[in-house]
């Protein structure tokens, strides 16, 4: 790992050797056989064996022998620690073993002089049997290499990146300390993702220099290709990130449960992004400046719901139902696709609901609490007695429960949260429009109804008053000809203008569907 920042030129990415069919993998490999469980297939699950070196091997090159040293106690931690995340998270598992000049692990770590031109490197696992395949040397000439390596440390991540050498990874950019730029062929990343924001393996650094904790989402998509990844964090997992979290960059791998980014201990407002891959701006850096984009999430990982912090922060949703609470400030919150909830901490009553362009703005009347938000895509408000529902278009959820409760059980019940509030919970899971409409009338007309007792309760609803036995017997005519079925005479019912004239779905529009959650 070069000591110095590096610029890339790479203007697009270029793949001379495609491996894996993606190219944010392949530009991580050299060849799909440097790995630990090579000749198996990939993603086979392998024991790797480790040892921290006593004296240089009797095989290393000079320079590899320049000024060795072992390994000391910080050193070890640390690498254990990494080599601990890594096992837990794919199908590696690692064993330490006695290091001699006869006997030592397939991975050694050592250090030596480097001078100044790198703060490590490490060579690929070899199939060839090469027994420096796998070695890592760190450079012992800056005291920092060997001293406080915790996350966030130039050391820390140093050891990352070479232990990602040693396990198949190589750069993703045509450069490598203390050695020109190549002039074969091969796979490099385009400059605009050559940075270690995306990952560890980049000698690119981000913009305010920090330094990652672990593996990058890149790095996570490679490392899966060759070893295969374990279920890990399968859980409801709570992610919080305060001030601290700002010194580092740091990667969300989940597989798993109703999870939660939670950055109301941050005292500077967050920038949260659910969305796939997507980056996160949470807490500050050493000198009190907001970090930014320094939390990310894996490629294919759902992270359901947000908490921001009491200032105005920006929370992006996926294609979950999200869960996302701004908290204090005046938030602007965006749903993405899938029933979103935006949720308030008082009574409904503190707060006006206004339309705003495609979105909505609720803006609380309790100074110091909620301010005023900005919605987009968000389909439902919580609050703490009752939840509003803001989806009533004729075709949406929160519109289609309207229509039925209005058809089947009268104008009135529009407003009882309670029948409001199952309807959405059936629609919201998946049931359909005819399956909900069915279910209300067995409920009202019980199982097994007549359909003159149907067009008598539509009637009665929609116009107020009884069918004439003529219209009785028009309307059986055209379920007996299956020109409806009871179900879709009944849609027909709730969808007609006299239904949506007489529960004001316009109205309601406007105002949202007030409903207890069910």
């Amino acid at each position: 790992m070069a000591n110095d920042t590096v610029t890339s030129n790479q203007a697009t990415t270029v793949i001379a050797n495609p491996i894996s069919g993606n190219d944010r993998i392949d530009v991580l490999l050299e060849s799909a056989d440097f790995r630990w469980n090579y000749p198996q297939p990939l993603k086979t699950p392998v024991e790797v064996t480790y040892s921290f070196m006593t004296a240089a091997p009797t095989y290393a090159e000079a320079e590899d022998k320049k000024g060795f040293t072992p390994f000391n106690d910080a050193q070890k931690t640390a690498t254990k620690d990494i080599l601990a995340q890594i096992s837990a998270q794919f199908d590696v598992t690692f064993k330490e073993v006695a290091d001699s000049a006869g006997s030592y692990g397939q991975i050694r770590f050592g250090n030596n002089d480097q001078g100044e031109t790198s703060a490590g490197y490490a060579s690929y696992p070899d199939p060839s049997g090469n027994p420096a395949g796998g070695d890592l040397y760190i450079n012992n000439q800056d005291p920092a290499n060997l001293e406080g390596i915790t996350p966030g440390t130039n050391a820390y991540a140093t050891l990352v990146h070479e232990i990602g050498h040693t396990l198949g990874l190589k750069h993703p950019g045509n450069y490598n300390a203390g050695e020109a730029a190549s002039t074969a062929p091969g796979n490099f990343l385009a400059k605009d993702e050559d940075s270690e924001a995306n990952t560890i393996m980049s000698y690119v650094k981000t913009p305010q220099q920090l330094e990652r904790d672990f593996f990058g989402k890149y790095d996570i998509l490679a490392l899966d290709y060759l070893y295969g990844a374990r279920s890990f964090k399968t859980g409801g997992d709570i992610y919080s990130f305060g001030n601290s979290a700002g010194v580092l960059l740091q990667i969300i791998n989940d597989d798993g449960g109703i999870d939660t980014i939670d950055a109301s201990s941050a005292t500077v407002a967050a920038t949260i992004d659910l969305r796939d891959s997507g980056s996160s701006s949470i807490g500050t850096l050493a000198d009190g400046a907001a970090a930014q984009d320094n939390l990310t999430i894996a490629f294919g990982d759902i992270i359901e719901n947000a908490i921001g912090s009491a200032l105005g922060d920006t929370i992006t949703g996926n294609s979950s139902a999200n869960s996302i609470t701004g908290g204090a400030g005046n938030d602007t919150l965006d749903g993405g696709d899938g029933i979103d909830s935006a949720v308030f901490q008082g009574t409904k009553s503190a707060y006006t609901i206004s339309p705003q362009g495609a979105g909505w703005t609720i803006a609380d009347g309790t100074s110091g609490r909620d301010g005023t938000d900005a919605l987009a895509k968000i389909e439902r408000l919580k609050f703490s007695d009752f939840s509003v529902a803001l989806d009533v278009g004729a075709t949406s959820n929160a519109g289609i429960a309207a229509k039925i409760l209005g058809a089947v059980f009268g104008k009135s019940e529009v407003a009882n949260k309670q029948y409001a509030g199952i309807g959405l919970k059936y629609l919201d899971s998946g049931t359909s429009y005819a399956d909900l409409m069915k279910l209300a009338l067995d409920v009202k007309l019980g199982s097994g109804f007549k359909t003159s007792d149907e067009v008598t309760l539509l009637y009665n609803n929609l116009v107020g008053m009884t069918p004439s036995a003529a219209d009785i017997a028009y309307w059986e005519g055209t379920v007996a000809s299956n020109q409806f079925t009871q179900t879709t005479l009944a849609m027909m019912a709730a969808d007609h203008a006299l239904n949506t004239d007489n529960i004001q779905l316009a109205g309601l529009a406007a105002t949202g569907l007030e409903y207890i959650p069910a």
